[in-house]
């Protein structure tokens, strides 16, 4: 809000720095279940700071979009990414991006708010934090010069690590040679943890009132993104414009049970109605641990998780419950 203020656009909405209870409990769930992800393409609609589009990253989606009409939240969230030490496009050439994007635009939300930098945001972290990120530029300072070092030294280097290579190698194939079942299971755990191989995380500014120009994705996370009733139409709209056709595309929703039931419920009719397609996998109720500072205590809070899948479009799918509603 300080720069917001600072910047003469008082009207701006800084909701998107809390990090909500929707979007910590999509976030367990990717990772506990991480085969809803790995090895997709995932975007996260209205993505704030990306904690669930993170999460995606980290348990093995192939490329993760995160999705905001707001900038700042974007370079935010790819900071986050690069703290986390998931891959990330870079972070200064995103921002930069999004500005001239919200610009071009007309003025749009972007305009006028400079993305900070690591620096700009020292100063409103705490201590711990502040300390982690003055850790993380150290080790980036130290990748940086160990890249730039001399042709001879790099020769050098390599030679002797050829050396070493060669002797690991040999014990390596001697080992396997002895043991078939120790063999298969060392090559299932390296398929398994290249299949989980952190995705690159990369964001787009996107206002889902704006055409959608983006290619399709496999999985849509949608978190909390359906609290005001003029947001349901025009989300319901884009979540089919935004995933492939396939029939195993998905889109999973996270949303308070009873906050805007009736948003979440026209939101599911809408999907129906311009789809036809889609079906209810799943829908369980979770809670997650919030800390509410009025109170000075934790306090579990429920969310609603859905899983909805795309059918294949031949009309005979049957796998799962139909979203369309009996209208009276």
């Amino acid at each position: 809000m300080e720069l917001y203020i600072s910047a003469g656009q008082n009207d701006r909405d800084p909701y998107w720095c809390e990090p909500w209870p929707s979007a910590l409990a999509m976030s367990a769930e990717l990772l506990q279940r991480p085969q809803l992800v790995a090895g997709k393409r995932v975007c996260e609609l209205g993505c704030g700071l990306g904690l669930a589009g993170l999460a995606a990253a980290a348990a093995g989606a192939a490329e993760v979009v995160l999705l905001d009409r707001e900038p700042l939240a974007l370079q935010c969230a790819l900071l986050n990414a690069a703290l986390n030490g998931l891959p990330t496009a870079d972070p200064s050439a995103a921002a930069a991006a999004a500005v001239a994007a919200a610009e071009a635009d007309g003025g749009g939300s972007g305009a006028g708010v400079q993305p900070p930098t690591l620096e700009d945001l020292l100063p409103h972290l705490q201590p711990a934090d502040a300390q982690l990120l003055a850790d993380w530029q150290a080790q980036q300072a130290k990748q940086a010069a160990q890249q730039r070092e001399t042709p001879a030294e790099a020769s050098s280097s390599s030679s002797s690590s050829s050396s070493t290579t060669t002797t690991t190698t040999t014990t390596t194939t001697t080992s396997e040679t002895g043991s078939g079942s120790r063999d298969t299971g060392s090559s299932n755990s390296s398929t398994q943890r290249e299949t989980l191989r952190p995705g690159l995380v990369r964001v787009e500014v996107f206002d889902w009132s704006q055409p959608v120009t983006l290619a399709p994705h496999d999985v849509m996370l949608v978190c909390d993104c359906l609290y005001e009733s003029f947001s349901v139409e025009p989300v319901a709209a884009v979540a089919p414009k935004l995933l492939s056709r396939r029939g195993d595309a998905r889109l999973l929703l996270a949303d308070p049970p009873d906050r805007a039931r009736h948003n979440r419920e026209c939101f599911l009719d809408i999907l129906c109605e311009e789809s036809g397609e889609f079906l209810l996998e799943e829908s369980t109720e979770t809670s997650v641990p919030t800390w509410e500072a009025s109170k000075g205590a934790w306090r579990d809070t429920p969310v609603m998780l859905m899983h909805l899948r795309r059918g294949g479009g031949g009309g005979g799918d049957t796998v799962g419950v139909k979203l369309r509603r009996q209208r009276g």
